[in-house]
């Protein structure tokens, strides 16, 4: 900082008369500066100028997600950090069938591509020199964790829970690695990989666990990111205050969770068969060997049943390989999902989409799952292009 000090001379009148006469016949030296004059009226204001942004950018394509580069990303723990404040955002419309609480209605797709549901996603996205962040908001009465194989302890017995068609909360983000297509659907973005559900005897595409899934991609392959607010999203920590439980569905209708672990990380191709494409597996309690045991459940059952709470379905354990490649933090608050998730750029997975070239722009899609099972309760995006700011 410079600091300006104002010198005043001040002379008195009989030393200007004096200096007056010394002058008078010669041209002198230039005298010192006078004291300023008043202040003029102000001037016209100018035309605002645009805002500058990084890398020299003035506008965005709203219509994408912009990732902006930043020196250090966003702590993983779904807070809205000060770092999102000035990143855009892009807001994503859904679209879903025809009844949303219907199962069937998944053969009834019509008002998939309308684009027209009440929940919306907000997305926005940075990135440093070798990772990505992608900060995800969306609306959400329920914190939905009671998946069918849950178990409750019911007359000094383990029992499967009766929310046989339930779920869990889930967000999913599908990145095409490089030309895909599909069978029945052939598009470019996440319809390729659309689920339909045939009749288990004429389907070729039953799961061993018998749910019928028949669209897989005929060529190509696709990167799948699948947050799973039950199977893998708590896994590092979780964390309630002022919850309020529904005693039935089990579900969280009040209060505020954080939740820190990892997204799923698979990928989709060609039908293969349950024990090559990586379905889930396991189950938890009553099993005497790897779950809890009757005498654990009758001394802690009180707690759940304090809580109106359930046993999980899984217990879970640190993934490894490709499918730990996404770290995940979340908050479910009042209604609200925020999720923020991490990933390498460039992971040498061939089963991950590369960011090895951030002069691309990437095809994507993302889907939202309500407590959702078997096709009821899924809203599903159009084609989106994640562009980098350079």
């Amino acid at each position: 900082m410079y600091r300006i000090t104002q010198v005043v001379l001040v002379t008195s009148i009989a030393m200007l008369m004096t200096i007056g006469m010394v002058l008078i016949g010669c041209e002198g030296d230039t005298g010192p500066p006078g004291p300023a004059g008043p202040a003029g009226t102000d001037g016209a204001d100018g035309a605002d100028g645009e805002q500058g942004l990084p890398g020299g950018t003035t506008e965005y394509d709203l219509t994408k997600l912009n990732a902006i580069s930043v020196p250090i990303g966003p702590f993983m723990d779904g807070q809205v950090d000060g770092i999102w404040e000035t990143v855009p955002a892009l807001a994503v419309r859904m679209g879903e069938t025809s009844d949303v609480t219907d199962p069937s209605s998944i053969n009834d797709c019509t008002g998939c591509h309308n684009y027209d549901s009440d929940v919306q996603v907000t997305l926005q996205a940075v990135y440093t020199t070798d990772r990505l962040f992608i900060l995800a908001m969306w609306n959400d009465p329920t914190a939905s964790f009671t998946r069918g194989g849950a178990w409750e302890f019911v007359s000094n017995a383990w029992s499967r829970s009766e929310n046989s068609e339930q779920s869990e909360d889930r967000i999913g983000f599908y990145f095409p690695i490089g030309d895909v297509t599909g069978d029945p659907w052939d598009t470019e973005g996440c319809m390729a990989k659309c689920h339909t559900y045939w009749p288990t005897d004429t389907d070729p595409h039953v799961s061993t666990h018998g749910i019928v899934d028949d669209a897989w991609l005929e060529t190509g392959r696709a990167d799948l990111w699948h947050t799973k607010a039950a199977r893998c999203a708590p896994v590092s920590s979780a964390f309630g205050s002022g919850l309020t439980i529904d005693p039935i569905t089990h579900e969280v209708v009040g209060g505020f969770l954080s939740l820190i672990g990892y997204a799923d990380d698979k990928h989709a191709g060609q039908w293969e068969p349950d024990a090559t494409n990586g379905e889930d597996g396991g189950q938890c309690a009553g099993d005497p060997d790897t779950g809890v045991s009757d005498a654990d459940a009758a001394l802690y059952w009180p707690a759940y049943m304090a809580l109106d709470a359930i046993v999980p379905e899984r217990i879970l354990r640190e993934p490894d390989g490709s499918r730990a490649d996404i770290e995940f933090g979340g908050t479910w608050d009042n209604g609200i999902w925020t999720v923020e998730l991490a990933r390498d750029l460039v992971t040498g997975n061939d089963d991950d989409v590369q960011f090895d070239d951030i002069s691309l722009e990437y095809l994507f899609n993302i889907a939202t799952f309500e407590n959702s099972r078997h096709g009821y309760e899924h809203r599903t995006s159009a084609n989106l292009d994640l562009k980098f700011i350079e």
